[in-house]
């Protein structure tokens, strides 16, 4: 949590966002989504206020239990959490498959 804040959150969007002030969108290619951190951590940091177009490609998704054991929900609001966890079952369960 404390290395995806202070590098993807803080040294990576922050600076760009901080660098580009009138930015009202974000595009983000992530090569080795994990578990979706970053993704989550970035989601959270641009809220409503920056439109944010994220792309993450991952090899080998994890599964929707390993996923619910992160205790990621625990930082961000439910509904959040919620829509992020249905946002796509089928790569989520495609790692058990």
């Amino acid at each position: 949590m404390q290395e995806s804040l202070h590098v993807f959150v803080g040294n990576g969007l922050t600076y760009f966002l901080e660098k580009i002030e009138t930015a009202k969108q974000v595009s983000i290619l992530e090569v080795g989504f994990g578990t979706g951190l970053n993704f989550l951590l970035s989601a959270h940091y641009c809220n409503n206020n920056i439109a944010l177009n994220y792309t993450g490609i991952e090899a080998f998704p994890i599964n929707l239990d390993l996923l619910s054991n992160t205790g990621y929900q625990q930082y961000i609001e439910p509904e959040f959490w919620q829509t992020f966890i249905n946002a796509n079952p089928q790569a989520l369960l495609s790692a058990t498959a």
